[in-house]
């Protein structure tokens, strides 16, 4: 039989009994056609490799030819085989219609991450599926800012974000609510994984757009600045106040006015950024403007009668959170 695949790679965990099978008769099969085969992961110098296992055994592979022009073809002996699309049965006839030429090759776009970290430190790397942001402990949210090709997406809170490739579009974002998206396509998904608000859907953009992903603390006084920023009022504060700056975790208005007092300003001339009913209904009987941080207040409407501005789209604060600011005169 002449082939263009003289030397194929063949990979699996043969400790599995699914895989071992397989991959013994497949041997038997390419030597008795005069293929060399090898199983040792050296990518160079092969035609040909043929992975037998599940989407990870193809994911391994994947990491393994990536930098080579080497074809990839998967038999499937795992459970769900999105990309192992081979079945056993159909093995060795499969394998000698590709050595006889019968076949078509696919491209698969691959994602490249960098990561920088706050120390200066960086990371980068390359993956086959997806690109996952998400917190190393469990039990509780992150909060993130998306940009796609320099315009801002949206600020999100939620468990994290999936970037997936066409490939992996049919992995772990699809149990997060993404579409599936057809392998030829130039594009990338972007899927929020249990997402705080209904408004925070998946997406879908063109492959070559840079998308800047931010990680917001979750701190109380790096999120008002934040919010301030967002809020487009940054140019006329002078100063910040937390609560930690005197001593009142639930202040009651002469707590706020003490705080005043401190910041060398009229109460008049204060924006208080609370998130309880009692903390806004304080500060307005201090006479101070306020802004009720609606992320933790259950109790909306009650806010809204009393504050001067919500914000709905707030990072996750503390118990008993409170901060001040001073307008410039």
């Amino acid at each position: 039989m002449g082939s263009e695949f003289k030397r194929v790679l063949i990979l699996g965990r043969r400790e599995d009994s699914r895989v071992a099978g397989p991959m013994a008769a497949l041997v038997e099969h390419l030597t008795k056609a005069g293929i060399e085969v090898v199983d040792d992961e050296t990518v160079t110098g092969s035609d040909l490799v043929i992975a037998i296992g599940g989407d990870g055994t193809m994911l391994y592979a994947a990491s393994l030819v990536r930098d080579h022009d080497v074809p990839l073809l998967g038999i499937n002996r795992g459970r769900l085989g999105f990309l192992a699309d081979v079945l056993p049965d159909e093995m060795l006839s499969s394998v000698d219609h590709i050595l006889g030429g019968d076949y078509t090759v696919e491209t698969r776009l691959m994602l490249h991450a960098d990561l920088q970290r706050a120390d200066g430190d960086s990371a980068s790397g390359i993956a086959f599926n997806d690109v996952v942001l998400q917190r190393r402990e469990t039990g509780r949210m992150v909060d993130f800012e998306t940009s796609v090709a320099g315009q801002f997406v949206n600020t999100h809170s939620g468990d994290g974000l999936i970037v997936a490739s066409p490939t992996g579009s049919t992995a772990y974002a699809l149990s997060c609510g993404g579409p599936i998206v057809e392998p030829q396509l130039d594009a990338m998904v972007v899927v929020p994984i249990c997402p705080h608000t209904l408004t925070d859907r998946p997406i879908v953009i063109a492959a070559n757009r840079l998308m800047p992903t931010a990680i917001v603390s979750s701190s109380g006084r790096q999120s008002i600045e934040e919010t301030i920023r967002r809020m487009d009022i940054a140019d006329n504060i002078d100063y910040y106040a937390g609560a930690e700056d005197y001593a009142a975790s639930k202040p009651a208005p002469d707590g706020y006015l003490k705080a005043a007092d401190m910041l060398q300003t009229e109460a008049g001339e204060c924006l208080v950024f609370e998130d309880s009913i009692p903390g806004m209904q304080s500060a307005k009987n201090a006479g101070m403007q306020v802004v009720a941080i609606t992320y933790r207040c259950n109790d909306i409407p009650s806010a809204s009668e009393i504050a001067d501005l919500l914000v709905t789209d707030y990072a996750e604060l503390d118990d008993g959170f409170f901060d001040l600011v001073r307008k410039k005169a």
